[in-house]
């Protein structure tokens, strides 16, 4: 008696980088929709690197983005997108020195529920959400765009000063 082999989804495949493409499509139409959605919006960032990296059998192939300063130098990942055939997710990985600048209380209820429930190894917070629905994209793209304005700050051209 013969077994036949398990056939592996792409992000599934270590041994083959898929394309985002390969990625997306066995994710349901509400999924793929919500993470077209998603990073579409994470996108609109020139400070970015995006890459396809294997993370383990944990998540598999995911979307890394990484934050960069305008000399082209890494400062932090912005963000992790694991697509994930029954549940997207996204992670937001968070410093110590980052959250105390988050406003926590007035977060959305699922970034609040993701941030106090959050796996911290060391001075990390790994805040991961599922993105199951379209409605989700607004309060985890909220949670990003925080941690981009905060880390981005210190390159920010200074105000002049409005005396006279």
């Amino acid at each position: 008696m013969t077994t036949a082999p398990i056939q592996l989804l792409p992000w599934q495949d270590r041994w083959t980088e898929p394309t985002l493409d390969e990625l997306f499509e066995p994710l349901e139409d509400q999924h793929r929709k919500a993470l077209d959605n998603l990073l579409e919006k994470i996108e609109g960032y020139e400070t970015l690197d995006k890459s396809l990296v294997w993370q383990g059998q944990s998540w598999y192939w995911t979307i890394q983005y990484r934050l960069l300063d305008p000399r082209g130098n890494e400062l932090d990942t912005l963000c992790y997108i694991v697509p994930n055939h029954t549940a997207p997710k996204v992670c937001v990985p968070l410093t110590d020195k980052v959250l105390q600048r988050i406003p926590v209380r007035r977060l959305p209820k699922l970034v609040r529920l993701a941030i106090t429930g959050a796996k911290r190894p060391v001075t990390v917070y790994w805040v991961t959400m599922n993105l199951t629905a379209s409605y989700e994209v607004d309060p985890i793209f909220d949670l990003i765009k925080r941690k981009h304005s905060i880390l981005m700050e210190p390159f920010k051209p200074a105000k002049k000063s409005s005396a006279k």
